[in-house]
């Protein structure tokens, strides 16, 4: 029994060891206009839930329009009428957001002047943090167990 639980211990802190930590990049956007403050946080390279041609949509997006918590399709088109709509919200037009394809896009990060009608608003596009995926925290928490087992067996 006890050989099988040091096996097990070694098993968990080789694997731990043996895959690197994936984290998740976020990109904060940020919209400002005449009467108008959108905020939302999107993954840097997004999976999108509608890829098309001309566009990718990311599906009920929380954000904070106004000060309000609200949640909002997004678009984000490809050049040369690049820009973003906020369904419910606004259409803003200018320069493409992202690198790669619609189906596999990239955020870039800058500050974009982006028009709805005559009128200028800017975006800025920034990177946030990175949150470890759950898989790279739950392997780092198995070693640990494994790692206090065998300790407190050694000291009995």
């Amino acid at each position: 029994m006890r050989r099988l639980g040091s096996m097990c211990v070694v098993l968990c802190t080789l694997t731990l060891f043996a895959l690197p930590a994936r984290a998740v990049l976020i990109s904060d956007f940020s919209l400002i206009g005449p009467g108008l403050v959108i905020n939302f946080s999107l993954p840097t390279s997004p999976t999108p839930d509608l890829p098309f041609i001309s566009r990718f949509v990311m599906a009920s997006v929380p954000m904070i329009v106004n000060g309000v918590d609200e949640a909002h399709d997004v678009s984000f088109w490809v050049a040369p009428n690049g820009g973003v709509s906020v369904f419910g919200v606004g259409d803003w037009t200018g320069q493409q957001l992202f690198s790669g394809t619609t189906n596999v896009p990239t955020f870039i990060a800058g500050q974009f002047a982006l028009l709805n009608g005559e009128v200028t608003y800017t975006l800025d596009i920034t990177e946030g943090e990175n949150i470890p995926e759950s898989t790279s925290l739950a392997l780092l928490v198995a070693g640990l167990v494994g790692l206090t087992i065998l300790r407190i067996r050694k000291e009995t």
